[in-house]
């Protein structure tokens, strides 16, 4: 619920309240004569004296019997009883003996009848209204719940005809009613009668609510009797008079205040705002040159002293109100300063005139009128012209009106901003910027270190960009001027923001392509940072444009596409332009391209630099093909190999190697499949430093223990039985690949070589295979491979010492080994050696009880005799022997056969 409807209900229920007190109020008055309500209805039958004249005076309004006055109102006539009226009025106490009787300025004329006298009311009060009055008389009742007016009448007919008890009734239930819209009514009637309760309660709802009262509402006042009002309940009294426009109360104020109206016609509100200046506002002139002839300021005032109320020039302050212009016409009519500045603001007139909402075209009208008392290109404390302003307020009329006067059209203001500048990028007005420039307003203008045309191009969106560049550009702006700060021209901006339409409008329109900004940078180097449709739009343009430029940190256009890996662009570069961009630049360190793009492992421009013969004929200590295979550029060895190179040329860096060497050292395995495709030598024989040996490549990765390179070399078909060479034949121990890997425990590259058939009964300078060196260091896994080899003659081949590799296991005591073999090759222990024993005569002699139960562990024949002319067995050889345990095996075997 809204507060007015809060109050509407309170105001209800409190005249209901006040209701129920009047009739608590007349039954109390019926208790102090002894009679309650429900006597006074019985009254009469209970014949009491107080009870029977209650009754009968109620009866007498009915039938009005015994009557002796008549009442003559409007015409009409009412008859009554001077008895009651007596009663009633003492106004009325007086009626037997007179003929006339005045009433406060109410003559009422008094003649007899024949049954008594007629009472003539010579009043303002209505017939209606004296009826209501009439029937309290009688019954002391009246329904109150009426209309303002009707109860403002009624109230002033009790105090006129000194009823009182009906004239508080009215006063309570006007009090309880009291609003802004009846208050001024009600003070009119407390005035009159000089009631100071209403008085003061209308004088109270005005001052709290003067806001919602116009003219009208006073209208029907006196002037002495409004000016009271407001005198005794306003804050500012002349203010109050200004809006209420009565002229009538004007007058009571000056005829009060003759002696000091220099002063108090310049008196402020607490906003600051003096009766003139109000006066003006609410398009009172008649008010306001009352006031000018009384002393009224009509120029500069300031207050410095009330921070609450700034500084004002009146004429400029009319501006920001509906019907400034005849306020300030007024103003300036009656000799205000047209120059006068806003000390706070710097505001002149114009200013104030460009601001205006309203009224825009009478206002620059006016300004026109005025040109010779305004000043058309003072700025306010921002530096900005009113041409300015009325740009920022879209405020078309003065516009158009100041250019009429010649106003300035390059005024910066403290940001340094022109008026173009403000049309161009504030408000975006073609209009605007076409008159400014018709004006000569400065297309090359220089704005927070920047020209228009850069600022132009630097917009946040693009359309409007291009269509402020374009604008520009159809005003003959200058599109090579740079900025200050960076000497960024805006093509240079174009190409930052990437705005491929804009970069197309400034080359036709000629910009240069060469101009360097603050970094050293060319139009060239921004349109490879900004991708290959930039730069495919430069180079289409400029033909002839100069690749070889570099910016601070030395870089040229070329270097910085390749950096991005733009290779479109750069490709455009090398064969887009005339010249052509440089392939063979040399960096700040002297290097090439291409020696920076494969030192710094950079496949895809090493690639891109090789197709566009960026290749010379020196690289350094190392071939291309060098650097780029031991950095495993694949793309890079793919596209020189296939250029046509030598690939086995033997390196330095390699120690007499071909490239291969380091590519495997690097783990670089694809790059070293490339090469094995185009036909490296994968043996690469070479003299070792010390040149007492010569070997390839296998073997040089063996003694590395690089067994993935060793294995690659195998796998991709190097000689698997090359021996070293030595210079010296006592040095050389006829040692194979096979040989090195079992010595070296490199079983994987042991796997290797058996798998590609590499020779396994190749025997070293000491007669030994490489199965007798598995089981001489016991290198199980090793003798593993081997015996899975498909070819296992070598197990029956003796050293120059005469053992067989089994014979060697159970010399050593290595049954795992001699298992292994024994499992492999069952009839190895069944071998003779020179005097026709085998194994087991050999271990029976020697004692060797260990190698004696291994071999009966592997079933071998216990009954074999030796091949010589004494034919013995085992057990004969035991027999002689001095080994008890021995005899005792062998004989406890013979009895189980």
């Amino acid at each position: 619920m809204s507060s007015t409807g809060q109050l509407d209900l309170l105001r209800t229920e409190y005249l209901a309240l006040q209701q129920r007190c009047e009739e608590t109020q007349r039954l109390y008055e019926s208790l102090r004569v002894g009679l309650s309500e429900e006597q006074t209805a019985q009254a009469e039958a209970a014949e009491s004296l107080i009870g029977q004249l209650v009754a009968f005076t109620r009866k007498l309004l009915e039938t009005h019997i015994y009557s002796d006055i008549v009442f003559l109102l409007d015409d009409k006539s009412l008859k009554s009883h001077r008895f009651l009226l007596s009663c009633r009025s003492a106004l009325w106490r007086n009626l037997t003996d007179c003929n006339e009787l005045t009433i406060e300025g109410i003559s009422l004329l008094i003649f007899p009848l024949l049954f008594g006298i007629r009472l003539i009311l010579n009043s303002d009060v209505s017939y209606s209204t004296f009826l209501l009055i009439y029937r309290w008389l009688y019954t002391d009742e009246i329904d109150l719940n009426c209309d303002d007016n009707l109860l403002i009448e009624i109230a002033q007919a009790a105090l006129r005809y000194k009823l009182t008890g009906l004239s508080n009734r009215c006063i309570s239930n006007l009090l309880s009613r009291l609003n802004s819209s009846n208050c001024v009514s009600i003070y009119e009637l407390a005035e009159r009668e000089q009631i100071e309760v209403l008085r003061t309660s209308c004088a109270t709802i005005v001052a709290e609510q003067w806001d919602r009262f116009t003219a009208t509402d006073f209208a029907k006042l006196s002037a002495p009797l409004l000016y009271r009002l407001l005198k005794g309940h306003s804050k500012n009294l002349l203010h109050a008079i200004v809006e209420l426009a009565r002229d009538d109360v004007l007058f009571l104020f000056f005829m009060e205040f003759d002696k000091k109206l220099a002063e108090v016609v310049n008196e402020t509100t607490s906003n600051g705002e003096s009766p003139l200046e109000l006066s003006l506002r609410l398009g009172y002139t008649n008010i306001a040159k009352q006031l000018v002839e009384k002393g009224a300021v009509v120029d500069l005032r300031d207050a410095e002293d009330n921070t609450s109320c700034p500084s004002k020039v009146l004429p400029i302050y009319y501006f920001s109100f509906p019907g400034n212009v005849a306020g300030a016409d007024f103003l300036a009519r009656h000799g205000a300063n047209l120059k006068a500045t806003n000390s706070r603001t710097g505001f002149t007139l114009l200013h104030h005139a460009a601001e205006s909402i309203q009224e825009r075209n009478e206002v620059a009208q006016w300004i026109e009128i005025m040109k010779d008392r305004v000043s058309i290109n003072d700025k306010d404390n921002n530096g900005r012209s009113a041409l300015a302003l009325s740009i920022l307020r879209e405020n078309a009329d003065l516009f158009f009106s100041l250019l009429r006067l010649h106003a300035d059209t390059n005024i910066q203001d403290s940001e340094e901003r022109t008026p173009l500048y403000l049309a161009l990028f504030e408000k975006e007005n073609a209009n605007f910027v076409r008159e400014l420039i018709g004006h000569e307003a400065n297309v090359n203008a220089v704005v927070q270190r920047k020209p228009l045309i850069c600022h132009a191009a630097d917009m946040e969106y693009p359309d409007d960009s291009l269509r402020i560049v374009t604008l520009l550009i159809e005003q003959k702006a200058n599109v090579n001027l740079p900025n200050v700060s960076d000497n960024k021209t805006a093509l240079h901006i174009a190409l930052d923001r990437k705005t491929n339409e804009i970069v197309q409008t400034l080359l036709e329109s000629g910009a240069a392509v060469d101009v360097k900004d603050s970094e050293g940078e060319t139009s060239l180097h921004k349109a490879v940072r900004a991708g290959e449709l930039f730069t495919q739009i430069i180079v289409n343009h400029a033909k002839d444009i100069d690749c070889s430029v570099k910016n601070k940190n030395g870089t040229t256009a070329l270097r910085l596409a390749l950096n991005a890996k733009d290779y479109a662009s750069a490709s455009l570069l090398v064969k887009g332009i005339h010249s052509g961009a440089d392939v063979f630049e040399k960096g700040r360190h002297g290097r090439s391209l291409l020696y920076e793009a494969i030192e710094e492992n950079d496949d895809a421009t090493a690639v891109f630099l090789l197709n566009n013969g960026g290749i010379d004929e020196e690289s350094g200590p190392e071939s291309w093909l060098e650097m780029a295979s031991k950095r495993g550029l694949t793309q890079t060895v793919k596209t020189l190999c296939s250029s046509g190179i030598s690939i086995n040329v033997r390196t330095q860096s390699g120690k007499g190697y071909t490239v291969l060497k380091g590519v495997l050292e690097k783990g670089h395995y694809e790059c070293a499949k490339l090469l094995v495709h185009f036909g490296i030598d994968l043996d690469s024989w070479t003299e070792t430093e010390d040149g007492e040996q010569t070997q390839t490549l296998l073997h040089l990765m063996m003694d590395l223990g690089n067994q993935q390179a060793a294995i690659f070399l195998i796998e991709n078909g190097c000689d698997v039985n090359a021996k070293k060479k030595y210079r010296k034949e006592e040095d050389d121990d006829f040692s194979s690949p096979v040989h090195m890997a079992v010595a070296w425990g490199q079983t994987e590259v042991l796997k290797a070589l058996v798998k590609a058939g590499a020779n396994l009964n190749v025997q070293d300078s000491d007669g030994r295979t490489a199965c007798h060196v598995a089981v001489r260091e016991k290198h199980h896994d090793a003798l593993k491979e081997l015996l899975a080899a498909e070819d296992v003659t070598f197990v029956s081949m003796r050293d120059k010492f005469g053992h067989t590799t089994l014979s060697q296991a159970i010399a050593n005591r290595d049954h795992e080994s001699a298992n292994l073999i024994v499992n492999r090759v069952p009839h190895a222990a069944l071998q003779t050696n020179g005097n026709g024993e085998n194994l087991l005569h050999v271990a029976v002699k020697s004692g060797d009880l260990e190698g004696v139960l291994f071999l009966l562990a592997t079933h071998v024949d216990v009954s074999a005799v030796t091949s010589d002319s004494s034919r013995r067995t085992a057990l004969h050889l035991a027999a002689v022997g001095t080994n008890e345990m021995i005899t005792r095996n062998l004989v406890g075997l013979f009895l189980l056969f």
